[in-house]
């Protein structure tokens, strides 16, 4: 870690509690699992109290499908919203399974409750088998729906039907990851996260190292991507960025672009604010709206003990 770095840490360490508990979990458990940072660990700890509440895990499983738990963002904050709705439509159980599966999983991930045994008696898996087997089908639903379709595929193949996703990165990287759009930022961006998400999703989320089989894939599509940033770069979110060096960790994967995405998270660092903002001289330095750019930029810039190859 860096002076940036550190200044960060401090700061989200010392404000977590202001922040929601959905931002709060995703700070520390990143940490935790991608360093195995005791302090993180301990918070993680404190909150389990937070949200189980009582709750059985059955009715756990159906408080986070109901959003009780965490928010699910609406559809109006969602990038491209319009392009997205009719695929929305066409897979309307799909936010809620990808939103459910995740945090089931994660949960189960850093407090092993088994929720994956009441996420088989309490969700309609059965659909949840036949919007894998479409999404299977419809690449172009896949691009557009980006995230959370990766996600859900993701989860669903590994967490509920505990099987390898060596087919479904193939499937990724030969039909569905070779055309990006190219007419909007929004699409970019898009493009961008369905990639950096099919490798954090390789992980389970940063449960466990990238598969050795499938590491060619992904260094596969993030070299796609990389061609790609030399003309859409400054279409992209620094999240975006930030997240693509992340994955390049996970996969030992070296970009020429490593350099000059560090250097534009530092010239965005707000030093009295202890975050790094969206762009230079921003105003927004609101801790939770910055909060998964800043926990990638930790993680980018310090070491994993578990994750990356090698290490």
């Amino acid at each position: 870690m860096n002076d940036v770095s550190n200044n960060i840490y401090t700061q989200y360490v010392d404000h977590l509690p202001e922040l929601p508990l959905d931002k709060q979990i995703h700070f520390a458990s990143r940490l935790y699992l991608w360093s195995g940072d005791g302090t993180c660990r301990t918070i993680l700890d404190d909150l389990q109290t937070l949200i189980w509440r009582g709750r059985t895990p059955e009715t756990l499983v159906r408080d986070l499908h109901a959003g009780k738990i965490f928010v699910m963002n609406s559809g109006a904050k969602l990038i491209a919203s319009q392009m997205r709705a009719s695929y929305l439509e066409r897979y309307p159980e799909l936010r809620a399974a990808a939103f459910t599966l995740y945090w089931a999983q994660l949960l189960d991930t850093l407090y092993g409750q088994n929720l994956r045994a009441s996420v088989l008696k309490t969700l309609p898996v059965a659909v949840y088998a036949d919007m894998y087997d479409q999404l299977l089908h419809d690449p172009a639903a896949m691009r557009a729906l980006s995230t959370y379709a990766v996600n859900f595929m993701y989860i669903y193949r590994q967490y509920v039907q505990q099987e390898g996703t060596t087919e479904l990165a193939q499937y990724l990287q030969d039909e569905v990851a070779t055309t990006p759009g190219t007419s909007s930022p929004e699409q970019e961006q898009l493009f961008a996260y369905l990639i950096t998400h099919c490798i954090i999703n390789a992980t389970g989320f940063y449960a466990h190292p990238v598969p050795a089989n499938e590491q060619a894939v992904y260094r596969s599509l993030l070299g796609t991507l990389e061609m790609h940033l030399d003309q859409s770069y400054e279409a992209l979110r620094l999240d975006n960025k930030l997240e693509f060096l992340v994955c390049c960790r996970l996969v030992g994967y070296e970009s020429n672009y490593e350099k000059r995405i560090l250097e534009e998270a530092a010239s965005c660092h707000a030093k009295p604010y202890g975050i790094i903002a969206q762009a230079p001289g921003s105003t927004d330095t609101a801790l939770a709206r910055a909060e998964h750019r800043n926990v990638l930029y930790l993680m980018a810039t310090s070491a994993s003990g578990r994750l990356i190859q090698g290490a």
